[in-house]
């Protein structure tokens, strides 16, 4: 029999030790005790079957309150209105019982990650490869995914300032100086007049973006001897064809392992005693053609192939030996240096036979350069074939002497 609950009853039945429920005059309320508890609940018919809402404790809703709720649910049902979790918690926070939840202001613009997706994309369709794999690897570092999901109104130079010192404080300097630059050049990219409007960046935000000056310990830069490259020479055996064959043109040129890999047969071309590599601008860092007359010891290498690149690798997506595999046959190796420390191998024996560093440089392709004069920059680039002849050719006999000595062995 419904029973109108007053405080009294309340306190009653909180005390007592039985599971107890007592119905309340007005429709659809109740109390029931739970844990020491005495629970306010309403009570509905729904395709006949029971439905209960909890409303709240006897110690934060009073009788009064708990009846006229139960009167609003009971005229909110009849006029086709459902009564749930969030009516009940709505109407707790309208009549002052719980606190409204701070909700944050929804962001107006993009997230920074968008502007990484398509400044990714941009990268891929106008940058080399290598240089696309290089800034998504670096963009996508875990350490930035705050920042990345952070609306781009809300970011400030600190939150970037702040990323990257984490990463220096954990003891890669490098990788901190390096994601700097990435995020400044993504961000410069992102304020051009074509694209600034779009994503709402403000110009120079990130320029001279740097990690914060630590003591670093920088490693001595490895310097290769003759034995050592020999020894890898002679290690080549043991190796597949294909690696072993760009190794060797790699040692006798001195050149980085990007070009290398990427040398086609057309780039080569037989004039009189000597064998050009008329190596293209795109395959360069330096942007512009370079020619080598390749040592003999590497003609063999042109020679066996007909057409396409001279390094194929039928598997890999640009159809030839990817660079890093030469760099990890070396590591695999423990030969102790990498494929562009043989580079300052040539550079010591070329100096130390009294070539001068801009001579060596003009093998190394770091001086060959465009004048804007067609006729002069085509003059140039072949004047310097003896220069470059004479210090291959030096190279060559220092590691071939002891190669010889090493393959009769």
């Amino acid at each position: 029999m419904p029973t109108r609950i007053t405080q009294r009853v309340i306190d009653q039945v909180a005390r007592s030790p039985k599971r107890l429920k007592i119905y309340d005059t007005q429709k659809g309320l109740a109390i029931r005790t739970r844990a020491g508890a005495a629970v306010w609940y309403l009570r509905f018919q729904r395709d006949g079957k029971e439905v209960t809402h909890d409303l709240g404790t006897h110690r934060d809703l009073s009788a009064d309150q708990a009846r006229m709720l139960a009167a609003e649910a009971q005229d909110f049902v009849r006029r086709g209105g459902a009564v749930d979790g969030g009516w009940i918690s709505r109407r707790r926070i309208e009549l002052g019982i719980d606190e409204a939840p701070v909700v944050a202001d929804e962001p107006s613009g993009p997230v920074l990650q968008r502007i990484r997706e398509d400044f990714l994309a941009w990268i891929a369709v106008h940058r080399r490869p290598k240089t696309y794999a290089d800034y998504r690897l670096t963009l996508r570092q875990t350490v930035l995914d705050e920042i990345m999901s952070t609306p781009i109104e809300r970011l400030v130079r600190e939150d970037f300032a702040e990323t990257i010192a984490k990463i220096a404080e954990g003891g890669h300097f490098r990788q901190a100086e390096k994601t700097g630059e990435t995020l400044s050049a993504m961000w410069s990219w992102s304020t051009d007049d074509s694209r600034i409007r779009r994503y709402g960046t403000t110009r120079g935000m990130l320029i001279g973006l740097k990690p914060p000056e630590v003591l670093v310990t920088h490693k001595p830069k490895r310097r290769p001897t003759p034995d050592q490259v020999r020894a890898l020479l002679a290690m080549r055996c043991d190796m597949s064809p294909t690696i072993a064959a760009a190794i060797t043109l790699l040692v006798y040129t001195a050149q980085r392992r990007y070009t290398i890999v990427q040398a086609r047969r057309k780039d080569f071309e037989k004039v009189g005693d000597q064998m050009i590599w008329t190596v293209p601008a795109s395959h360069l860092k330096s942007k512009r053609d370079h020619a080598l007359p390749i040592p003999r010891e590497a003609w063999h290498l042109v020679e066996a192939i007909d057409e396409g690149w001279l390094f194929p690798s039928p598997n890999s997506r640009t159809g030839h030996l990817s660079e890093y595999t030469v760099t990890h046959e070396l590591g695999d190796r423990k030969v102790g240096f990498s494929p562009h420390d043989v580079r300052r191998a040539f550079t010591d024996v070329a100096r130390e036979r009294g070539f001068s560093r801009a001579e060596v440089k003009v093998i190394l392709d770091h001086t060959e350069g465009a004048t804007g004069d067609v006729t002069g920059d085509h003059y140039d680039l072949y004047e310097d074939l003896p220069l470059k002849e004479r210090m291959l050719r030096i190279w060559a006999d220092v590691i071939a002497q002891e190669v010889k000595v090493a393959e009769a062995a």
